[in-house]
């Protein structure tokens, strides 16, 4: 007979709670950021490399950058878990639904910064 998966330990669904509410502040903070981050990069529209206007933007971007850190670290150890109850062979219905939504919110800060820099170099 098939047996069904074991259910992920209570410290795991903790573990995971707390890395995707990381994840959900770290992504409030980023999208907090970007409006001044856009402005930077409009204000350096047209100026030269090195200027004053691209070197302010690219401060902006690096500081857009280092604040999705904490979501890059929480995902890494989202997907850890994931992989931990995949093959442990333990339901993973939660770790699943914890790795797509860091995944997406990660995937849309990825997106920004792309955009962001393809201005500044565009």
């Amino acid at each position: 007979p098939v047996t069904a998966p074991a259910p992920l330990a209570p410290a795991t669904l903790a573990q995971l709670d707390a890395l995707l509410a990381t994840v959900r502040t770290s992504h409030v903070a980023f999208t907090a950021a970007t409006p001044a981050t856009q402005r930077a990069v409009s204000n350096a529209a047209g100026s030269a490399l090195g200027s004053d206007a691209w070197s302010a933007a690219q401060v902006a971007v690096a500081g857009l950058q280092s604040s999705r850190s904490a979501a890059i670290i929480a995902l890494a150890d989202i997907d850890r878990l994931y992989v931990d109850a995949s093959t442990a062979g333990d339901a993973i219905e939660r770790a699943t639904a914890a790795k797509a939504e860091a995944d997406r919110l990660v995937a849309e800060e990825d997106a920004v910064i792309a955009r962001l820099l393809g201005a500044l170099t565009g």
